[in-house]
C-alpha cells in the first residue's frame, strides 16, 4: 500500500497540539488510508508526555478493557500510526513499531514551534531482520570476553542505524477534505480466552535454571510452552535473552522460524493462542511485576510464567500471570497517573500521582499466582 500524502488538517491538529504542550510532549493518533492511497481519516488524538500504544489504540474503538494484544489485532489494513516528534525534523531513526503493529509508521518532525518535515516507513521484512540482528547483537554483548571484542560489537550495533535509515522516505501533505472516523465501525475480530495454569513440568523447568547457570549470572532464559489441563509442557527450544529480559523476537524463535515476519504476525498467527511465555527470574523468587505482564500476557497475549532461582541454581518457586480484562484497567490507571505527574503545578501534586503509581505498580505484582512445580 503506497501512501501518497497525508492530510494537512490532521498535520496541523497534531503540531498544534504539539506547541501548545511544550516541553517536548507528543501528540498521536490512529489514520487511515484511503482508496486513492492518502490519509484523510483519523481517530481522536491523544498526547502527554509520553504517547502509550494503549492509549492511542483504545481511541479505534468503543470496546472496553482489551488486552494491547486484541487492540492491536484490531487495527485494519489501511490503518498507519502517526505521531509528533518535538525536536526531530520527521526522520525516523529506528522504526520498531513496524514490527509490533506491522503497519506503516508516520513521524512529523516539529522544530522551533512549527513543523519541520514528514517521514514514513511502511513494514519491510528487511527491517524485520535487522531488528532481530540487532537483539542477536545485543545478547552478544553479554558473551564477549575483552574489550576489544564488545568495541567491534558496539560499533556493529551503530552501524545499523545507518541500515535503519535507509527505510524512512518523505510524506507529503496534500490540501483534501478529512472523513470522519466512527470508532463504533471497529469490533474485535480476536477475543482472548483467559487459561487457567495450575502447574510446570518440573524437568521444564530444571532445564531453564541449568541453561541459566551455564552463561552469565542474571541472564534470563526463556521459551514458548504448551498448556495441557492447567499443566504446562515444553514446545519450543530453549532461548538465551539479556540481563534481566529476554527479546520479544528471539522469544517467539524458540517456537517457529520469524525470518522476515513481525511480531504481530508470529503471535497472532504461527504461535498457537493457547500457548505460554515461560522465562527465568535469577535471583527472585518468580514473582513479576508490571514488566512481566505488559510483556507477556499484555502484549502478547500469553500467560507468562517465571521461575525463581538463586545463583547457586536452587529453584526457589514459580509464578504465572495470567490474561485478563484487570491488566487493561491497570495500565488505563498508570497511564492516567503518570500524565497527572508529568502535568503536575506543586510538590503535593507531583508526591500524589507518583504514589499512585506505586500503589498500582503493587497491584501488578499481586497479580502473580504461585503455581506447583511437578
Amino acid at each position: 500500500m503506497e501512501i501518497k500524502g497525508i492530510a494537512t488538517s490532521i498535520v496541523d491538529r497534531l503540531v498544534a497540539k504539539t506547541v501548545e504542550l511544550g516541553q517536548g510532549r507528543v501528540a498521536g493518533l490512529i489514520a487511515f488510508v484511503n482508496s486513492k492511497g492518502y490519509i484523510d481519516s483519523a481517530a481522536e488524538m491523544v498526547f502527554g508526555e509520553g504517547v502509550s500504544l494503549r492509549k492511542v489504540l483504545a481511541k479505534i474503538t468503543t470496546e472496553q478493557d482489551l488486552t494491547l494484544f486484541e487492540l492491536i489485532n484490531l487495527l485494519p489494513e489501511n490503518a498507519v500510526l502517526v505521531k509528533t516528534d518535538p525536536g526531530s525534523t520527521g526522520i525516523i531513526e529506528h522504526p520498531i513499531g513496524v514490527d509490533l503493529l506491522n503497519t506503516p509508521i508516520v513521524k512529523i518532525g516539529v522544530k522551533m514551534g512549527r513543523k519541520s518535515g514528514i517521514g514514513i516507513v511502511y513494514p519491510d521484512s528487511r527491517i524485520i531482520d535487522l531488528i532481530s540482528y540487532e537483539e542477536d547483537l545485543e545478547l552478544k554483548k553479554l558473551t564477549v570476553k575483552t574489550m576489544e571484542e564488545e568495541h567491534a560489537l558496539v560499533e556493529e550495533i551503530y552501524d545499523l542505524s545507518h541500515e535503519f535509515l535507509k527505510f524512512y522516505q518523505k510524506l507529503a501533505e496534500v490540501e483534501i477534505s478529512e472523513v470522519e472516523f466512527n470508532p463504533k465501525q471497529i469490533k474485535a475480530s480476536l477475543k482472548l480466552d483467559t487459561i487457567e495454569i495450575k502447574s510446570i513440568d518440573k524437568g521444564l523447568v530444571e532445564e531453564l535454571v541449568n541453561k541459566s547457570m551455564e552463561i552469565e549470572q542474571g541472564v534470563e532464559v526463556g521459551t514458548i510452552a504448551k498448556v495441557i489441563d492447567g499443566h504446562v509442557l515444553r514446545a519450543g527450544e530453549l532461548v538465551t535473552g539479556g540481563i534481566g529480559y529476554v527479546p520479544s523476537r528471539k522469544l517467539s524463535s524458540s517456537y517457529t522460524d520469524i525470518t522476515g515476519i513481525s511480531s504481530l504476525e508470529v503471535y497472532s498467527k504461527h504461535i498457537p493462542l493457547d500457548t505460554v511465555i515461560v522465562h527465568t527470574h535469577p535471583g527472585g523468587t518468580g514473582v513479576m511485576h508490571s514488566g512481566d505482564a505488559e510483556n507477556g500476557p499484555d502484549l502478547f497475549g500469553r500467560p507468562i510464567i517465571a521461575i525463581g532461582h538463586d545463583q547457586n541454581g536452587k529453584i526457589k518457586g514459580a509464578t504465572v500471570i495470567e490474561v485478563s480484562d484487570k491488566l487493561a484497567k491497570l495500565d488505563g490507571e498508570y497511564s492516567y497517573a503518570n500524565d497527572m505527574y508529568s502535568e503536575a503545578e506543586t510538590v503535593d501534586e507531583e508526591i500524589k500521582y507518583r504514589n499512585m503509581m506505586h500503589d498500582i505498580d503493587k497491584e501488578y505484582t499481586k497479580l502473580s499466582k504461585p503455581i506447583k512445580i511437578l
